[in-house]
């Protein structure tokens, strides 16, 4: 499934998923709506024997940025706690996609893979967290 079909499928069905596909030497799992992969200990747990990227953004209000090596978290920041510049790359304050920019730019200089239109218009595997349920 594509990430826009796994969009709609979400708001459509109320219907929980994860995508996953390669990109690079990385794995890349997208949660369409979702936030699990967000969390600290989700993130260390993916990176006990490497490294692990997480990117989480609700609107322009809440957006993180975390990553994790050896299952230990090495960056952790976000829209409101970022201010300046982090490895040398700015991040705005400000409520566009400024930050969303930013943040993309230092995920794919900490992994060298850049995610573009390419690979979110292709077919990944499509992982069911939970579904909605069926109405009578």
């Amino acid at each position: 499934m594509s990430w826009l079909d796994a969009q709609f499928e979400r708001y459509d069905e109320d219907c929980e998923s994860v995508l996953i596909g390669e990109a690079g030497a990385w794995v890349i799992a997208l949660e369409p709506n979702g936030w699990e992969g967000s969390l600290p200990e989700q993130l260390n747990s993916l990176s006990k024997n490497g490294k692990a990227l997480n990117l989480y953004w609700d609107g322009p209000v809440r957006n993180e940025f975390r990553y994790s090596v050896n299952g230990q978290l090495t960056m952790d920041f976000n829209r409101s706690t970022s201010g300046g510049a982090v490895q040398g790359i700015p991040f705005p304050d400000t409520l566009d996609d400024s930050w969303k920019i930013s943040a993309l730019v230092l995920a794919e200089q900490l992994t060298g893979v850049r995610v573009g239109h390419e690979w979110m218009e292709s077919e990944h595997l499509r992982f069911i967290l939970s579904a909605g349920e069926e109405e009578d």
